[in-house]
């Protein structure tokens, strides 16, 4: 959704990066059928999202504190967590991990990230981040530390956070057609666009916010097709199938060399 011609940006949100492949190389930019050449702009800015802590301690390891963190969407890139404590005086050993499995679908423990925190009365405040190695796949973290023998340490606000990712195009000023972003197609390769060779004054120039509208699921073709179908005209269609289908049975049967 542009609100006036010209060099458009668009800040990619967390529906799209879970979506979309890593390397977010099935972006496409599209309209009247045609592609948009495009650029991507990787920020150092930073967005986060708050996360609803649920304990997971073993009763059967009391010096052991969890927290299971259920992500508000599986796939979207984190690149490091956070959380502050109430607690004042402490030294910790702080894990991050997820469940996964593996090709034979056995559930392991793949580590995403680790930090040592600790804390002295009359210190400022500092909360704890932890950087994570890799991206999690799962919906679901869990941050677990051992207590030794001192009181569990307490933890909140827990926030994910994520970098900032823009694309950045032009739109031409006599166009009509609606703009769309495309992308979920695990067989698309990187494009290759001219534009590259002028990427610094594209970056350098003026540009306005463009917006994405509400997430559209366009599916196969074939898809596509039925969904336009309603009424006799859908029964139409899976009738005409039918007898393509017993036509073409029957055709393979002919062709089949008979039995002595």
């Amino acid at each position: 959704q542009l609100s006036k011609p010209g060099v458009q940006q668009i800040e990619l949100d967390p529906d799209v990066l879970a979506r979309a492949a890593p390397d977010h190389r099935d972006l496409r930019i599209v309209t009247d059928d045609q592609q948009l050449p495009f650029l991507f702009e990787r920020t150092s800015i930073s967005r986060s999202l708050p996360l609803i802590p649920t304990s997971a301690s073993d009763p059967k390891k009391p010096r052991l504190s969890r927290w299971s963190l259920k992500l508000p969407q599986a796939g979207v890139p984190i690149s490091r967590l956070t959380c502050a404590t109430g607690s004042a005086l402490f030294q910790r050993e702080m894990r991050l991990w997820e469940e996964v499995k593996d090709e034979r679908g056995d559930t392991f423990h793949r580590e995403l990230g680790r930090a040592t925190w600790k804390r002295v009365p009359g210190e400022a405040t500092r909360e704890l981040t932890i950087q994570l190695d890799v991206a999690p796949g799962s919906g679901a973290l869990f941050l677990e530390t051992d207590n030794g023998d001192n009181p569990p340490i307490e933890l909140h606000d827990f926030r994910e956070h994520y970098p900032v990712t823009r694309v950045v195009f032009k739109a031409a000023s006599d166009s009509t057609q609606p703009i769309r972003l495309y992308y979920g197609n695990p067989d698309a390769a990187s494009p290759l666009y001219d534009v590259i060779l002028i990427a610094d004054q594209l970056l350098r120039a003026e540009r306005t916010s463009a917006t994405l509208g509400p997430q559209e699921n366009v599916g196969s073709k074939t898809e596509r097709i039925i969904q336009t179908l309603s009424g006799s005209a859908r029964y139409t269609f899976w009738g005409v199938l039918a007898v393509v289908v017993v036509a073409l049975l029957l055709l393979v049967s002919r062709l089949l060399p008979k039995t002595q």
